[in-house]
């Protein structure tokens, strides 16, 4: 310690009171020089503006951990010298008031001095050690402080964490800056919860109060993570901690409310900032008009811009281009323009991005003419078009199935000088997969690996979806091969595929072959997994092996899909299962799903098919207390089961609350009450139906015509028939064959073949191929009014036109000729009848007793056995 012997000399000669009020003095001088140094460094360290908080935080750090200790050891100076002076003062005056008179004196004052120089050795050791504690002590906390900082800066939260418990352990203050990184760094990691925590845990401890940047970055993380209400609450809470916001705490509260699309609170959260200390910035409005741009208000968007302005603040190209934005989104592009006219009007540049956000929208629009004008545009305006606009533009190609113009820009791309990406081939796979194009999807896969261009999943899974479209399970397991021989790994996405594609084939087996391939990965099947298994069987008629999966579905945790019972479903209809579709239909509600318009549509179609018109009805009820609308398919299947059912009274009762519900009937309705007309043999009400459906607007078909020719035909109205053909012809529809068979069976029925006759002729001129119940109709109707001629000729021309007629009409022909006494003729019709392999056993034995009543019993016997062993009679020559 220098300072004491100087001490000493100076103020030997000094009273008590003096050197008292010297010490004091002394300490307070030191005191002084202490908060003016403590003073300065902090002023030196804080900056408001132009510093980020990294910086700030590394500043605090070095103020925190140097200035109290540099005091403190001031402070144990001056009190060594308040201690220590008096003691050596009063020393001095001994020494002055002793007399050399004796040699005892003398011998008292060389005690007195060596008492003296004890004292102050023994001070300066006590100071000493006092120091070297300190020493030890600030060591070890700026130990624990830097490498607290090194681990948060570096990520390790829980290093960083155990660092502040050791210290804590050691009842070393953790600091304001030791905090400040642990909240940076969660900030950082996007912990917003544990950077509140950890700014709690700093108010609490009250090693000091939170600064300005701590609670910033705090209020920046919980917006980042779009905790507005909790952001809100810190920046109320801020005053209180006796911490000023800043703008940086109104922007980031400003900025969550934006993320958020909440663009009312925004603007309040501005309006409280504008009469706040703190003036709102460029970054403060640009969030504004970036909420009102998310929320599509195009108009409010402007307004704040149009306010920035007045307020003396210069928009930048991130306030424009947010702008653009909603103007983009509310479809207006010529106002998108306008913006960009103004920007550079006010000496902004436009960027890419000020064109992108409006060539976004109008590419997933579809409107992809659109979107190529803004790409050229941009072009011709200076601004280089980046790889993220040719591929917005190139994705607009695919997601239309233009394959040919995504090539296109493709190759403009590379001409520009713009180097795909991964993302660029992918899309061009993609558009060609789409359309079920193999070669060129592998075309494009191949260039990409030419140009070593990174491939990923997403490219061979494309590849592999391609081969689904198609239904090829051998390429499809191929190009997994390949992907797992460039070293990627398959994932959830690339085995449903694969299960897919099995499901295109209807191979279950393969399917679950693909399923226990994707387990041995290690990778849980999901939702989409379950519902291809169960599509595949599905598929494969399986209906119960798809329940089963199902089952499993449902015991592994899953919760099977509307899409996934409407397959299951629809299989089940197709088969007419209906007891087994009630079973899925209740499995279905169990899981809190309702089934929708198609679902019950197929249930009803089911107990249609069955002819079940109670049970269709039961269901009809049921979707429409489940407030399912009930359609116009609705209803004409429940008619068309009626029709069935040749109720006709209960499906012109449902025509008529399908009406009354508001729901417009069409052809197929008609059709339907008309066919149940038609089958009940009730010609005027077919034809009142008919008109019915005129004045609706719908224009009968062939079918109407049919069911209306049907229903005269059962009438046994042949002629009423024939009107109806020859008005279905005036009105332009031609005739099928349903159409002239029905005809030629009403003259039939009215006894009238000649007619029929007439009618498979006209048929036969029209151009419409006569079917064998035509031939048969008119056959067998000539033949039973005894004209055999006409009835071989229609046989013979049947015959010869490859027409496989029934054996009744050789049966009939057969009979005619017996009956007319010309068993010869019967034999040779006979001979045909078994030489086709038809059935001839009761014909046979007519013309047996035939030729028996004549007396030639050998042919009786003949024609027997022609019968019995179904061989022809020269094979029994």
């Amino acid at each position: 310690m220098p300072r004491l012997p100087m001490l000493f000399n100076a103020l030997r000669g000094a009273s008590t009171w003096q050197l008292l009020l010297l010490s004091i003095f002394v300490v307070g001088c030191l005191a002084f020089e202490s908060w003016a140094v403590k003073l300065g460094k902090r002023r030196e360290a804080y900056t408001p503006e132009g510093h980020d908080e990294t910086h700030l935080l590394q500043t605090f750090t070095k103020v925190d951990q140097s200035d109290w200790l540099s005091s403190a050891r001031l402070l144990q100076e001056a009190l060594a010298c308040v201690v220590v002076l008096p003691l050596v003062l009063n020393a001095g005056r001994s020494k002055g008031r002793c007399r050399p008179s004796t040699p005892a004196l003398g011998c008292s004052k060389g005690k007195l001095r060596r008492k003296a120089f004890q004292e102050e050795h023994k001070a300066g050791q006590v100071h000493q050690q006092v120091e070297s504690n300190q020493h030890n002590a600030d060591a070890l906390a700026n130990k624990y402080a830097g490498e607290l900082q090194a681990k948060a800066k570096g990520g390790d939260l829980a290093g960083a964490e155990a660092i502040a418990r050791r210290m804590q352990e050691a009842k070393i203050p953790v600091t304001v800056v030791c905090f400040g990184a642990l909240i940076s760094a969660y900030a950082k990691a996007g912990k917003a919860a544990d950077a509140e925590r950890c700014l709690r845990e700093l108010i609490d401890t009250g090693t000091g109060k939170p600064n300005t940047i701590c609670i910033n970055i705090a209020i920046s993380a919980c917006a980042k993570a779009g905790d507005v209400a909790h952001a809100e609450a810190w920046l109320h809470r801020m005053p209180e901690l006796g911490v000023e916001p800043d703008a940086l705490s109104y922007n980031a509260v400003i900025d969550a409310c934006a993320r958020a699309g909440d663009a009312d609170r925004a603007e309040r959260w501005l309006n409280h900032m504008r009469r706040s200390i703190a003036q709102p910035n460029v970054i403060s409005y640009s969030s504004v008009v970036h909420a009102c741009a998310k929320a599509g208000d195009m108009s409010r968007a402007e307004s704040w811009l149009n306010s920035m302005e007045e307020d003396g603040i210069e928009p930048n190209v991130i306030c424009y281009n947010a702008v653009i934005h909603a103007c983009a989104k509310a479809g207006d592009c010529d106002r998108a323009r306008a913006w960009i006219e103004r920007m550079v009007s006010r000496g902004a540049t436009p960027t890419v991005n000020s064109y992108t956000v409006v060539m976004d929208t109008l590419a997933k629009s579809g409107d992809v003419d659109a979107a190529e004008e803004w790409l050229l545009r941009m072009s011709s305006e200076g601004v280089e078009a980046d790889v993220v606009s040719y591929n917005m533009l190139i994705g607009a190609c695919t997601r239309c199935g233009d394959a040919e113009r995504a090539q296109r820009w493709f190759r403009r791309m590379q001409q520009q000088g713009v180097v795909p990406n991964t993302v660029c081939y992918n899309l061009l796979i993609n558009v060609h997969a789409r359309i079920g194009d193999v070669g060129s999807a592998i075309n494009w896969l191949t260039e990409m690996r030419k140009n070593q261009v990174p491939q990923d999943r997403v490219s061979y899974n494309t590849v592999i979806k391609a081969f689904t479209r198609n239904a090829d399970v051998g390429g499809a397991e191929h190009w997994y091969h390949e992907m797992r021989a460039v070293g990627l790994q398959p994932d959830i996405v690339t085995f449903n595929a694969l299960i897919g594609t099995c499901a295109r084939v209807k191979d279950p087996d393969r399917a679950e072959h693909w399923l226990q391939a994707m387990l041995a990965h290690g990778i849980e099947a999901d939702a989409v997994t379950y519902c291809s298994l169960i599509d595949t069987c599905a598929r494969a008629g399986e209906t119960a092996r798809a329940e089963q999966w199902l089952d499993h579905m449902g015991k592994a945790g899953l919760q099977a899909s509307l899409a996934c019972f409407a397959t299951l479903v629809h299989a089940l209809a197709k088969l007419g299962d209906t007891e087994r579709l009630e079973h899925v239909m209740d499995q279905l509600h169990l899981q809190g799903l309702e089934a929708n318009n198609s679902m019950y549509n197929a249930l009803i179609s089911a107990c249609a098919k069955r002819a079940d018109i109670c049970r269709a009805e039961k269901w009809f009820d049921t979707m429409v207390k489940a407030g399912v609308q009930a359609d116009v398919v609705s209803f004409s299947t429940l008619i068309h089961a009626c029709a069935k059912s040749s109720d006709l009274t209960r499906a012109e009762g449902w025509l008529e609350r399908m009406n009354l519900d508001g729901v417009e009937a069409n052809s197929v309705t008609y059709n339907s009450v008309i066919n149940a007309c038609a089958r009940a043999g009730y010609p005027d009400r077919a034809e009142a139906w008919l008109e019915r459906m005129d004045e609706a607007g719908l224009k009968p078909g062939v079918l109407t015509y049919n069911s209306v020719i049907n229903s005269c035909a059962k009438a046994g109205d042949a002629a009423r028939a024939e009107r109806w053909i020859e008005r279905m012809r005036a009105r332009g529809v031609t005739p099928d064959a349903v159409s002239y068979s029905t005809l030629i069976h009403a003259c039939l029925k009215s006894h009238d073949p000649l007619r029929s006759e007439h009618w498979l002729v006209t048929m036969q001129n029209g151009g419409e191929e006569p079917t064998a119940f035509c031939y048969d109709s008119v056959i067998q109707g000539c033949a039973h009014s005894g004209c055999v001629t006409k009835a071989e000729r229609w046989l013979e021309t049947a015959l010869a036109a490859g027409v496989e007629v029934s054996a009744n009409s050789f049966h009939s022909i057969i009979m005619t000729c017996v009956r007319a006494g010309d068993l010869e003729k019967a034999d040779r019709w006979l001979q045909q009848v078994s030489d086709r392999g038809m059935a001839s056993g009761a014909v046979a034995q007519c013309v047996a007793a035939a030729w028996a009543k004549q007396g030639k019993q050998s042919r009786g016997v003949t024609a027997r056995r022609s019968a019995k062993s179904g061989c022809g009679l020269q094979a029994l020559a």
